[in-house]
């Protein structure tokens, strides 16, 4: 088993705002109660987050916050990088070059929701850009956690599954 929890080196990336993370509810407070859990776990851990909303910060820092865990990543050499959401191009290319062990959550296919989304056809189609690039994130991280077995098998049918990929349901246990 590679998760060895009382020696990891964890490092946790996301974009999204956590700063009321427990007011919010929904992804911002079980991403926070992820990040609680796996820092007990871990014997030496850091997470990089937002801590304001609005779109334009939400853009401008999600790139910044990717630089900063690449450096972070670069100089402490973790065991583990896992992300989620908008974010990691940079520091999954740090990962691979310092053999850190990447893991990226996948919560959706994400290019079968626009047609879902309430926008118009041209930020339709910049989303549609914007989530290719985010598959590929997902595509090269070495190990992939799938948040439901559905999810899981729509991958394994495009033949997109590697050795150690797994799914674990949404959700938070205070045990964790």
């Amino acid at each position: 088993n590679i998760f060895v929890a009382s020696r990891m080196h964890t490092v946790y990336l996301c974009n999204f705002n956590l700063k009321n993370a427990e007011k919010t509810g929904g992804k911002d407070r079980a991403t926070k109660q992820k990040i609680e859990a796996l820092e007990r776990q871990s014997s030496k851990f850091r997470a990089f987050y937002l801590t304001k909303g609005g779109d334009a910060y939400n853009i401008l820092m999600s790139f910044w916050l990717d630089i900063n865990c690449a450096v972070y990543i670069a100089l402490n050499r973790p065991d583990f990088f896992i992300s989620r959401g908008a974010v990691g191009y940079f520091s999954l290319v740090a990962a691979k070059i310092f053999g850190t062990i990447s893991v990226r959550e996948i919560h959706a296919v994400a290019s079968s929701e626009i047609a879902l989304l309430p926008f118009g056809r041209i930020k339709k189609l910049l989303l549609a850009f914007y989530f290719k690039i985010f598959n590929q994130i997902d595509m090269l991280a070495d190990v992939r956690i799938f948040n439901h077995p559905f999810l899981l098998e729509h991958y394994q049918k495009l033949n997109k599954v590697k050795k150690g990929d797994f799914y674990c349901y949404n959700g938070y246990s205070p045990a964790g």
